[in-house]
């Protein structure tokens, strides 16, 4: 835990030292995190003016470091092929916001005087630095782990809360889960530490509660429906019979992915799913009828994306 009178006496830079910069840079995140500060709501003018001296002073290290910018893109490029550069840099802009804006109203609740080095462009250089080494880092990881891209740039984007280790210490931490649960929660909340251990003690009451519910249902439901887990189970549970009657050429975790998918209209979800199934069968003629189904119900909106995904093993 991060005590008031050590962070107010924030860490020396040892000038020309990257490391002791990103060491700082981490520092005033986890003291953000502990003194519950948030980056929503209005920003006012100064803020703002922050904002647009931050910005002249990134145009200007874009320059500068023109081969490193290109360097590092190209390390990148293939893996974030799907995504358009105008996304990628929208994404670090408004993290690069957010981090300004953490630092901002930590200082101003902490200690007031500090808020002055955030319109010193040294200072902001040294932040810009440090969040772009972390969200960099964050990437790479993400490919290493086999993170879908659009995820992985949600997580870089986050790392004015999370660093880039964050995935591979909470998977440690909670090896029990799936890699989509690690993420959904470093994704979803700013403690998901806490966020995973209340997953993990809500997982056996509901197992008790539904025996009939599979393990990948019960913690899809513990992990997006925290509030009120067990009414969603008890409404799918209620809502599979009459579906059964309607749908009788599927099977039963159909039903149960339809329900999931389409909680307001599962029986529209599944008509949908019914005239989808003759296409993509076409589109793979030697693929199982199981993964076709399971590619839409699991995927809907980019069923051939999933099926691709799982013929090359991904």
């Amino acid at each position: 835990m991060v005590e008031l009178e050590t962070a107010i006496k924030a860490p020396v830079r040892k000038k020309g030292l990257p490391l002791g910069i990103i060491r700082e840079s981490r520092f005033i995140k986890e003291f953000a995190t502990e003194e519950d500060i948030v980056s929503r709501g209005s920003a006012g003018g100064t803020l703002e003016g922050i904002w647009s001296t931050a910005g002249e002073v990134l145009i200007s290290l874009e320059k500068q470091n023109k081969d490193f910018v290109s360097r590092e893109r190209g390390k990148i490029h293939r893996y974030l092929k799907d995504i358009s550069e105008s996304d990628v840099e929208e994404s670090f802009r408004n993290g690069l916001d957010a981090f300004l804006k953490q630092q901002y109203r930590l200082f101003k609740k902490v200690s007031p005087s500090e808020v002055e080095k955030l319109n010193d462009k040294e200072y902001l250089k040294d932040t810009i630095f440090s969040y772009t080494f972390d969200f960099i880092y964050t990437l790479r990881m993400a490919e290493q782990m086999g993170i879908y891209p659009s995820t992985a740039l949600e997580l870089a984007r986050l790392t004015y809360m999370h660093n880039p280790d964050i995935i591979l210490k909470l998977t440690k931490q909670f090896p029990e889960f799936e890699i989509w649960v690690i993420t959904h929660a470093a994704v979803s909340n700013i403690a998901p530490e806490k966020f995973l251990t209340r997953v993990q003690e809500t997982i056996p009451n509901l197992q008790t509660k539904f025996p009939d519910f599979e393990i990948g249902i019960i913690t899809y439901t513990a992990v997006n429906n925290p509030s009120n887990p067990e009414g969603f189970l008890q409404k799918i549970k209620d809502t599979i019979p009459k579906l059964q009657k309607q749908f009788p050429e599927f099977e039963p975790w159909v039903f149960t992915r339809a329900a999931i998918s389409d909680p307001s209209d599962p029986e529209g979800f599944l008509k949908i799913v019914r005239q989808m199934i003759p296409d993509l069968q076409k589109k793979f003629p030697n693929v199982p009828l199981k993964l076709i189904k399971k590619a839409l119900v699991s995927n809907p909106s980019n069923p051939v994306e999933y099926i691709t995904r799982n013929l090359n093993g991904m």
